[in-house]
């Protein structure tokens, strides 16, 4: 299938975080060629394969086209169009329902994951909809759904476990709700006893306190005290990035920083991330500025490492941006430039559930100012891979 590239951002219905769970994903294929007129009714396709009339219907731009023919040798579907119609472009993505896709209404509050569908279609408004972590969330209906959170209001912080005084033990565990748009409810664990490092105002979150030496934070963009799971689970979920602008105001202050995917639940003490068994990351590793980017195979410890070329600044931004393929596969972005993989290779197992991470240990007593200005999680909506 040809890979379509553009990404759009898109507002949240929900108000809560979407880790992924198995549930079933509807196929996609593409057009062939364009529909030229709202009265066509002859569509080609890229495969016409798991299509069967008056069964399926499809999906293409915000319109549901109803099958009554199908041909699999030519790959051409005829189709019955009623309601808001119009004319799509050739590559345009087209979803393939099954029955109990399509609904009648808007989607909001609680669902089912195991019982519902990838995306769920209002047949009405022609919105899309997705279960994640037991809440509907609206998606985008071209090529990405975005998530992405700016910090712009303070987060609410308590004790994970029971929604009490908020820890400042070392490795307390705290969860943290931000208004706003997902991700919006994070889980982050401290090294060291310190006051919060969970700090969101006026569009920044600091994440390095006061700045002494031998404290720091692991953030996950997971709600970790309702269950170990995850935005992307390896073998089912579509291909799925995270993405961070971060600024730090002096990097000899930084002793590790570090920013990617990680498996669900793993936690370890001084954020060492060769001690972590699964992930991929970008890891600024000493005082000087260093980047390299890393990754760990499912039960191999993290020590497949490349150097990259950029060295991190004082008071520098840099994007940050880490892709999972849905195979599992990990490649690595930096201020919108790929970065070169030698033998960071590591890459997730199937089944394995994977949470975006972002993590530091501080270097010195003085003041890093580690601050994150937007974080973001986005998925691939067609079954292309990165």
């Amino acid at each position: 299938m040809r890979l379509r590239s553009f990404v759009i951002t898109v507002s949240l219905l929900a108000l809560f975080v979407g880790p992924v769970q198995a549930q079933t994903t509807l196929n996609t294929t593409a057009l062939a060629s364009a529909v030229t007129s709202t009265s066509q009714r002859s569509i080609s396709l890229d495969s016409a394969s798991n299509i069967t009339a008056n069964t399926n219907q499809l999906y293409v731009g915000s319109e549901l086209m109803v099958v009554t023919s199908v041909n699999t040798t030519t790959n051409v579907v005829q189709v019955s169009r009623t309601g808001a119609t119009s004319t799509h472009g050739v590559d345009d993505i087209v979803i393939i329902t099954q029955p109990g896709s399509v609904v009648g209404g808007d989607l909001s509050g609680t669902c089912t994951t195991t019982a519902t569908f990838r995306p769920t279609i209002n047949a009405n408004t022609s919105r899309l909809y997705d279960c994640s972590a037991g809440y509907w969330q609206e998606r985008s209906s071209t090529a990405y759904t975005v998530y992405r959170q700016e910090f712009n209001a303070p987060c609410f912080a308590s004790e994970e476990a029971d929604g009490t005084v908020e820890l400042v033990s070392d490795a307390g565990e705290n969860r943290a709700i931000c208004p706003g748009g997902a991700p919006n409810i994070f889980t982050y664990r401290l090294d060291g006893a310190q006051a919060t490092p969970f700090i969101s105002r006026g569009g920044t979150l600091d994440i390095d306190n006061n700045g002494a030496d031998d404290e720091g934070v692991e953030i996950a963009a997971s709600d970790i005290a309702v269950s170990v799971s995850g935005w992307v689970e390896t073998g089912t979920s579509r291909a799925a990035y995270t993405r961070a602008s971060i600024t730090i105001a002096s990097v000899s202050g930084t002793d590790n920083l570090y920013f990617g995917w990680k498996l669900a639940g793993a936690v370890v003490d001084n954020n060492v991330l060769e001690t972590i068994n699964t992930g991929a990351w970008y890891h600024l590793n000493d005082t000087a500025g260093n980047i390299e980017i890393q990754t760990a195979d499912d039960g191999t410890d993290a020590d497949d490492e490349d150097d990259q070329v950029v060295t991190w600044a004082d008071a520098e931004t840099h994007v940050l941006e880490v892709r999972v393929s849905e195979a599992g596969v990990f490649t690595f972005f930096i201020d919108g430039l790929a970065s070169t993989i030698a033998t960071a290779t590591g890459a997730a197992a199937a089944g394995d559930l994977l949470v975006p991470v972002l993590g530091l240990l501080l270097a010195s007593d003085a003041d890093a100012e580690v601050n994150v200005n937007w974080w973001e999680v986005g998925y691939l909506n067609d079954t292309s891979e990165f």
